[in-house]
């Protein structure tokens, strides 16, 4: 897994999502609303234009996750199927690969967390899990995902 950190320059990215609070125990279930929302999309007019996951600040054992799907430009919104956007800007980010099934993302992100404390950051939200395959055939084992999180330097 590579690992890196530097500033980077991410853009303004208009998002439909669902938002969920997980626990460990089912972060796991959290792909299946991204079928909801790219079917939301289309249904709708629009165009998905990728797929990624922001985890925000955890409260206790809950994780709040958006199961975001990028669109050129936002739609109206139902119940469940929310609009955004997720603000870019300049940020300095920790960024790993993962290659592999998303089964194991949780080892992967253990291990960027790691990493990040080793050298001397502190993680803060939103965490970003894109997802670089956009061909569901892609083999399980040769998955790619971008995990990035924006650091700060630890307080002596």
């Amino acid at each position: 897994m590579s690992f890196q950190i530097e500033k980077k320059t991410l853009p303004d990215i208009p998002v439909m999502y669902i938002h969920r609070d997980f626990t460990q125990e089912n972060i796991n279930q959290g792909g299946m609303f991204f079928g909801q929302a790219a079917g939301y999309v289309v249904a709708h007019g629009g165009t998905p234009a990728g797929a990624f996951m922001l985890y925000g600040e955890p409260v206790g054992d809950i994780m709040p996750v958006d199961c975001c799907i990028a669109v050129k430009g936002l739609l109206p919104e139902s119940d469940m199927v929310k609009a955004k956007i997720v603000a870019g800007g300049e940020f300095l980010m920790a960024e790993m690969v993962h290659t592999g099934s998303y089964g194991k993302l949780h080892e992967a992100w253990m291990e960027l967390m790691r990493r990040i404390d080793e050298q001397g950051y502190e993680g803060l939200s939103p965490m970003r899990e894109i997802y670089l395959d956009e061909d569901m055939s892609t083999p399980e084992e040769q998955l790619t995902t971008l995990l990035l999180v924006p650091v700060v330097r630890k307080q002596p």
